[in-house]
């Protein structure tokens, strides 16, 4: 996290100074309207600077509420799997007498690995690294 965020600073820091030594007028054609805007080089290459920086965030939005929505019903998963095996090793364990066994290292099993993928989705979520694709 700290090494993207170092390498955006970089990044802006030279996308400003490359500005401020190119000091002179710029035009630029807007598209379908046949007009000109007409200002100085730093100012449009910082707002085209800033412009990329919305639309990368607009285009990762999407991936990040997809990873959140399934981080939280895997833990809504997580949380019925454990209310569910709960009362059963009470259960279990209060009864003297032999009982047919449950298929409990199975329900461990898949709560386990629902903890594991809740974990490494939310680490992925706060590295802002993109949702992985199901398969």
């Amino acid at each position: 996290m700290r090494l993207i965020l170092i390498t955006s600073l970089i990044i802006a820091l030279a996308a400003v100074v490359f500005a401020m030594q190119n000091p002179g007028p710029m035009s630029i054609n807007i598209p379908f309207t046949g007009s000109q805007l007409v200002s100085t080089q730093p100012i449009v290459l910082i707002s085209t600077l800033l412009i990329g920086l919305v639309i990368g965030l607009l285009a990762s939005l999407p991936g990040r509420v997809g990873a959140g929505l399934r981080a939280r019903k895997a833990e809504k998963k997580l949380q019925e799997l454990g209310k569910g095996s709960a009362p059963a090793a009470k259960i279990k364990m209060e009864s003297p007498e032999p009982r047919m066994e449950t298929n409990t290292s199975e329900d461990a099993g898949e709560t386990q690995r629902l903890a594991d993928e809740v974990a490494r989705r939310t680490a992925e979520a706060q590295q802002g690294g993109p949702p992985p694709l199901e398969s």
